[in-house]
């Protein structure tokens, strides 16, 4: 029987992927019940396997991102190499560490080949939270709430960055609510307004357009350029304001959703003022 210290080394690969015999699994399962380093380092490698099988794009990722990744991996082992010469004991922790790290590395790199090299997208995440609160019901999401309440509650959340609410009102568009959201991560400030039985939703969050994807509509009115995204018969349009991208989406016509964003832009107070 194994003993602890020995640690299951390249046999936990071999476990995992069902190559050893009846007597070698038991004596590893054995193991793995009286060691806990052997356990967390088998329960990181099925994760990571598992998510490496379901994030793994479909497309043939730049043979540039695979040379770096088999670089990267061959760096690895041989430090491990180095360390089983010279503290054999503990080696098959310090070779599995690594190994677990360059399939993290794998997993990170496959992500930002399928997401296009980008974080996460606001102008999806924007499409999607549309789609949700159309669907929703408004009051019981955002509660009723007046202009003041909502700049209130974006006052408590203490943003860094200048907030306001809209007024549409002489547009036949009231506010529904508002609170504090996040934009793929980014914390936000959401306010959703009514027109008719439709709505329009406008994020606030610190960021750069730059940032969004690339999008050959573009409009400039002033000192402000609007990048505007189409989807499923919806408009997004995104400025930048200071150090705030403002993001307004609703659906209908586009030219009318971008007359909203234009009417609205607004250069932000000083920095020293907010």
């Amino acid at each position: 029987m194994m003993t602890p210290e020995r640690h299951l080394d390249e046999q936990l690969d071999a476990l995992l992927d069902g190559r050893l015999d009846g007597a070698q699994r038991r004596a590893a399962e054995e193991h793995l019940a009286g060691c806990s380093p052997c356990r967390r380092l088998r329960d990181a490698l099925e994760a990571t396997r598992e998510a490496l099988r379901g994030e793994l794009p479909a497309e043939e990722p730049p043979a540039a991102l695979v040379a770096a990744i088999r670089s990267a991996l061959d760096r690895e082992d041989a430090a491990a190499s180095n360390v089983r010469q010279i503290r054999k004991p503990r080696s098959g922790v310090r070779f599995w560490m690594s190994l677990a790290a360059g399939l993290a590395a794998v997993l990170v790199a496959a992500l930002a080949f399928r997401f296009g090299g980008r974080a996460p997208d606001p102008v999806k995440s924007g499409f999607e939270q549309f789609a949700r609160l159309s669907r929703a019901p408004l009051g019981a999401v955002l509660g009723e709430s007046t202009a003041a309440q909502v700049e209130e509650r974006w006052a408590t959340a203490r943003f860094e960055f200048p907030v306001r609410v809209f007024d549409f009102g002489m547009m036949g568009i009231n506010l529904a609510g508002g609170d504090v959201s996040e934009i793929s991560g980014a914390r936000a400030a959401r306010a959703v307004y009514r027109r008719g039985t439709d709505i329009i939703i406008c994020w606030m969050y610190e960021g750069r357009v730059e940032t969004l994807p690339a999008t050959t509509e573009r409009r400039t009115r002033g000192e402000f350029e609007f990048h505007i995204f189409r989807h499923e018969g919806r408009t997004l349009v995104a400025w930048q304001e200071g150090e705030t991208v403002c993001l307004l989406v609703g659906d209908g016509d586009a030219e009318e959703i971008l007359a909203l964003a234009m009417a609205k832009a607004m250069k932000p107070p000083p920095r020293s003022l907010i």
